[in-house]
């Protein structure tokens, strides 16, 4: 079969109410003969993933000219597609995005006996079928995100666009220093066997007799199991509440503990992505969202710290001190979410390993 000198296009209805997505096809010039090839063809585009290709293909949602697609085949597809021609994947349904304030104590997946998981926080109404972006460790609490959309979580979760996360934490006495939270920031510290990215760590509450901190603000755009805990022990201390503020743009704002909320339509867009428009020879760790956060490190000036020190003194050292949300940080996320840092060399398509339990950061 001769090579097409024209380039074709797959055109993807992702959302009802949502105009299509359109993806060029232009990487290679393969035989597409098995379903196995046809979906991991379109996975490395970041259409879907491969499973949930095949679950399209059995309830007929992929023609090519009108022609339902189905295998086995007795012509090959080319994955040159002639511009003439689309192949059209129509994956529309009814996808629900919640918001859920996760308290203490409730587990996102995988609950051992006598525990609750933080889904059951959703109403029968809003529910669904639900899975949770991402992971928050039992003893955290905080922003969770549930959906049903496979593209909306592939979206928040690949690798090539990484999003910021922020959290509040606070730590037992002695509390921190500058140089504490400035350890923490550069990105030297080995966590689970690897260095960490450099991340931003800003402090919030100080305490009166000590002039240690508290508390302090921390934006990640990775999330090892339990990381922000074990880089607080590396410094000497321990954490005595931890709570997710925001993921991406997407905030607490209002929402109480214990009580979920959907995403409004401007929330979901914020974390959508045109795949075929993204340079996977690059991979976005991160350092480029941080250095816009706040340069990896915290501030030492001096007029900031006697700031902090005026303005806390009559702070609570307990737990219930104001959880506070930093407009600035939101905005950098999401206007800078598709800046990323050149790779050595270029990130096989086989290499992106998407799990869905990446983000266990509490």
């Amino acid at each position: 079969i001769a090579t097409m000198s024209r380039v074709g296009e797959i055109i993807v209805y992702a959302e009802a109410g949502h105009d299509p997505r359109t993806y060029d096809v232009h990487d290679d010039n393969k035989l597409i003969e098995t379903q196995h090839d046809f979906s991991q063809f379109l996975r490395r585009k970041g259409i879907f993933s491969a499973t949930h290709i095949k679950r399209l293909i059995r309830v007929n949602k992929i023609t090519l000219d009108g022609t339902v697609v189905r295998f086995p085949r007795e012509k090959p597809l080319i994955a040159y597609i002639p511009s003439q021609h689309s192949l059209v994947i129509d994956a529309r349904k009814n996808y629900s995005y919640v918001a859920v304030h996760k308290p203490r104590g409730y587990v996102t997946n995988a609950p051992q006996a006598g525990e609750v998981q933080a889904s059951s926080l959703i109403p029968p109404s809003m529910a669904g079928s639900l899975s949770c972006i991402g992971r928050l460790d039992k003893d955290s609490e905080g922003l969770l995100l549930f959906t049903s959309d496979p593209t909306f979580t592939y979206d928040i979760i690949n690798p090539y666009v990484p999003h910021t996360k922020e959290y509040h934490v606070w730590v037992s006495s002695p509390y921190l220093t500058h140089e504490h939270l400035q350890r923490m920031a550069e990105g030297e510290m080995i966590i689970m066997g690897s260095k960490i990215k450099k991340c931003v760590v800003e402090p919030l509450d100080v305490d009166p007799d000590s002039g240690r901190f508290i508390s302090f603000r921390i934006v990640l755009t990775e999330g090892k199991n339990r990381q922000i805990r074990r880089m607080v022990d590396n410094v000497g201390a321990s954490v005595t509440r931890l709570v997710r503020v925001r993921i991406g743009h997407v905030t607490l704002l209002d929402l109480e503990e214990g009580k979920c909320r959907r995403l409004t339509p401007e929330e979901v867009a914020g974390f959508r992505h045109d795949w075929s428009k993204i340079d996977k020879t690059q991979l976005g760790d991160g350092r480029k969202l941080v250095e816009e956060e706040g340069e990896g490190s915290t501030s030492n000036n001096n007029n900031n710290n006697n700031n902090n020190n005026n303005n806390n003194n009559n702070n609570k050292k307990n737990s219930n001190a104001d959880i506070r949300t930093s407009s600035s940080s939101t905005s950098s996320s999401s206007s800078s979410s598709t800046t990323t840092t050149a790779r050595k060399r270029p990130l096989k398509a086989e290499e992106v390993v998407v799990e869905d339990d990446n983000e266990g950061e509490g």
